[in-house]
């Protein structure tokens, strides 16, 4: 077949009967590529935490907080890199607010999420499920006097020069783990992380 039949053939028979269905091929081969090309380049976290911060509608993250954070941290998934996610959420009456209300929800019922800081606010939201958090006497720490699962971060050295946390009182705080997770390996060097980084915020690392 020479290119100038090869050509009247590919437009006038394949391309007019098939044109849709190799749009479609070609369409689900990108979307393959795509999604091969984010899984192998995709970053998984060493460790996530969540931030909380009522009165201002805002979800990003903690960048001045992991800046002291990350050297701390250890290679706990073994994959040649130290990565740690924060997420920080401002709650308000705003559309914005109350989503990432809703948002903070979810997390909470996270098993990959354990760390939380919380401003006042939202820790006298949760103290009625002060139960499904640690107390801080597990990491030898000495938590609040009628809320031992909260250690008060805001007034020690690492965070008391953070902008967005000025007169504001912050507490970092744990969630339970299950008997089975604590089987873990994983969760057990998970725990052991979290003391490092706790100890630190309460300028006792």
């Amino acid at each position: 077949m020479t290119f100038r039949r090869f050509s009247h053939w590919w437009r006038n028979s394949f391309w007019f009967h098939y044109k849709w269905h190799s749009l479609g091929v070609l369409a689900l081969l990108a979307l393959l590529a795509l999604i091969f090309t984010e899984v192998l380049g995709r970053v998984h976290p060493d460790l996530y935490y969540t931030a909380t911060l009522k009165g201002i509608g805002i979800s990003t993250s903690f960048d001045e907080l992991d800046a002291h954070l990350l050297p701390l941290m250890e290679d706990l998934n073994g994959d040649g890199q130290i990565v740690l996610q924060s997420e920080l959420l401002g709650v308000d009456e705003s559309e914005i607010g109350m989503a990432v209300g809703m948002k903070f929800t979810i997390q909470l019922l996270d098993d990959n999420i354990s760390l939380f800081l919380l401003d006042r606010a939202t820790a006298d939201e949760l103290a009625e499920q002060s139960d499904a958090f640690l107390p801080m006497a597990d990491f030898g720490l000495t938590g609040e006097a009628d809320e031992p699962w909260l250690l008060r971060v805001d007034d020690k050295p690492m965070l008391s020069g953070i902008p967005v946390l000025e007169g504001r009182p912050f507490y970092a705080c744990v969630k339970v783990f299950s008997p089975a997770e604590w089987e873990n390996p994983d969760i057990r060097a998970r725990f052991d992380q979290i003391g490092v980084l706790l100890r630190a915020m309460a300028g006792d690392g």
